[in-house]
């Protein structure tokens, strides 16, 4: 299952009707639930993956930032064989 929530609004706000937002958000929330993701509030969870403030390993545009560290973290892949 895949779900979209355009936020075209400054990337934290849509301009569609209240009705559209809210069905996509409860299609994002149970495309997240589907993977197995399992927290109180997922789509809240998902949306501050790119805030760079919060403690944590963050995305940002320049790649994965660890907030506490104040560095880079090293990118390896090798999850797909």
């Amino acid at each position: 299952m895949a779900a979209r929530l355009p936020l075209a609004v400054g990337g934290v706000m849509s301009a569609e009707p209240t009705a559209n937002v809210v069905a996509g958000s409860r299609r994002v929330r149970e495309a997240l639930e589907a993977w197995g993701w399992r927290h109180a509030n997922p789509f809240m969870t998902v949306s501050t993956l790119t805030l760079a403030v919060s403690p944590s390993v963050k995305i940002t545009d320049l790649g994965l930032v660890d907030v506490l560290a104040r560095d880079w973290t090293p990118q390896v892949l090798d999850c797909c064989h």
